[in-house]
């Protein structure tokens, strides 16, 4: 095939994959594009495709796959910057695909949930991502808000996180910010953090009016305020944010994390019947997860819920994969328990050593 052979294949793999919903398949596609271009030696068709493939990624349950990608666009744009442009829209192309900026945002939201990437890594990501969001007189927003992230999961004091907080809100929006119900949608997960239950279901009415809305909100909103309307004694809210949420998120590996909320908020309540059914169901989603973040989540919420279901004196038995590793009685709920927190207690002071501190491990329980 010749060069404009490859680049017709490759742009016509990349379109049939943005027609599959986000999961395997779309992923599967994008992979296929990187190799035929990989394949043919052909660099600015393998960039593009390699773009294609972290989205597809991003959005489909394995963000991890997307990393990779990642590092070799990098390399490409920094090595031959006219050939590889970080930026479409500064390009005159407009913002109608995504590009290496747009990028960033995804990727810097995503290195503090590897405990192995030290801080200063995770630092120096956000540092990068700010020199070329500078380079190109881009607002530093997205920059600022993702800071904020990283601050609340890695720093115990929260004034590190409102000083990152205050500068993203004064920050100018343009084409690189991140779409409004996103930016709500981490507004409600920051003040639910700092335990300002009021101001964040104020913020959230545009997300759970349906007025504002994206590709994973209000999906994971509903998770970030199932707690807070039980605390505050709104049950009936809490319900019927259990009920919109979970026919939005069940069944999807990427939302393992939020499914988990709605596993913990089911066990709060009592329903251990259908806890236990909803997370063995999704168990596979955690088990060989590359994210550890959301491993440990998801087995924090497991050692909950088998410990409530052995103080309740329940009768039940363990479906799981075998790749979980446990080879006791299916039915012994505590020797269960102990295992998830077993599993997932070593990851958690995995996240302390690389933060400098046990904020991981208090959120987890295994710190008073």
């Amino acid at each position: 095939m010749t060069t404009e052979d490859i680049q017709d294949r490759v742009d016509a793999l990349l379109e049939e994959a943005d027609k599959l919903d986000y999961g395997p398949e779309r992923i599967a596609k994008c992979e296929e594009a990187v190799r035929l271009a990989d394949e043919a030696k052909h660099d600015v068709a393998a960039y593009d495709a390699r773009l294609g493939l972290i989205q597809a990624a991003v959005f489909g349950g394995w963000p991890e796959k997307g990393l990779v990608a990642f590092g070799w666009c990098v390399a490409k744009v920094d090595a031959e910057p006219e050939r590889f442009r970080e930026s479409r829209a500064l390009a005159g192309f407009g913002m109608l695909g995504i590009d290496l900026l747009w990028v960033y945002k995804w990727m810097t939201l995503q290195v503090p949930w590897y405990p192995q990437l030290a801080r200063k890594q995770i630092d120096e990501t956000l540092d990068d991502m700010e020199r070329r969001y500078r380079k190109h007189g881009l607002s530093l927003r997205p920059v600022h808000m993702n800071r904020t992230r990283v601050a609340q999961e890695c720093d115990p004091d929260p004034a590190a996180a409102k000083a990152h907080y205050d500068k993203w809100q004064w920050a100018l929006r343009d084409d690189y910010a991140d779409c409004e119900a996103c930016e709500i949608s981490f507004r409600v997960d920051y003040l639910v953090e700092r335990k300002e239950y009021e101001r964040a279901f104020e913020v959230a009415k545009p997300l759970l009016s349906g007025a504002k809305k994206c590709a994973e909100v209000p999906h994971v909103t509903y998770g970030y305020l199932l707690a807070p309307a039980r605390e505050l004694g709104l049950d009936e809210l809490a319900e019927s944010f259990s009920s919109k949420g979970l026919a939005l998120v069940e069944g999807q590996r990427d939302f393992v994390a939020t499914t988990g909320q709605h596993v913990a908020h089911l066990v709060a309540r009592g329903d251990l019947d259908r806890a236990l059914e909803l997370f063995e169901r999704h168990l596979p989603f955690a088990v060989g997860n590359r994210i550890p973040k959301r491993v440990l989540d998801y087995y924090v919420v497991g050692r909950d819920l088998f410990t409530a279901l052995a103080d309740a004196g329940r009768d039940a038995t363990l479906r799981a994969p075998k790749e979980l590793g446990y080879r006791g009685d299916p039915k012994d709920l505590r020797a269960i328990a102990t295992h998830f927190a077993t599993e997932a207690k070593p990851i958690a002071a995995k996240f302390d050593a690389r933060n400098g501190n046990d904020l991981v491990s208090r959120r987890a329980g295994f710190v008073g």
